[in-house]
């Protein structure tokens, strides 16, 4: 059996992450983002381009960071487990870095990000 590593190279990527409140699911009636960076679209070594969502469940706590980081759904338009799980390490990276307005007490909310290939 010939074993063949796999590289990943991190372009830039645009999310579907809008500027306007996220609606939290818990005790938090409204969110404001301060800081989104997009994350990185991951291109395997076989140079096939996939489209793909992540959707992540987390808490915002009362500084407005993010953590407890959940991946509760995710998909590939190829049905590949190994884009989705490098789907869901970029999403994840990504949401780590977010900040909001301190809601004043944690609160959890949710969020879907859309990778979609950079021409």
């Amino acid at each position: 059996m010939k074993i063949i590593p796999t590289i990943l190279i991190l372009l830039p990527l645009t999310i579907s992450a809008s500027q306007e409140p996220v609606v939290a699911t818990n005790k938090c009636t409204e969110l404001f983002a301060l800081k989104q960076p997009p994350p990185s679209y991951p291109v395997m070594a076989t140079g096939e381009v996939v489209s793909g969502e992540v959707e992540i469940s987390f808490v915002v706590n009362s500084q407005g960071l993010t953590e407890n980081l959940t991946v509760t759904a995710f998909s590939s338009s190829n049905n590949s487990k190994e884009w989705e799980k490098a789907f869901a390490l970029q999403a994840m990276r990504a949401v780590k870095a977010w900040l909001y307005s301190p809601p004043g007490e944690s609160c959890t909310t949710s969020a879907t990000l859309s990778f979609e290939p950079q021409n």
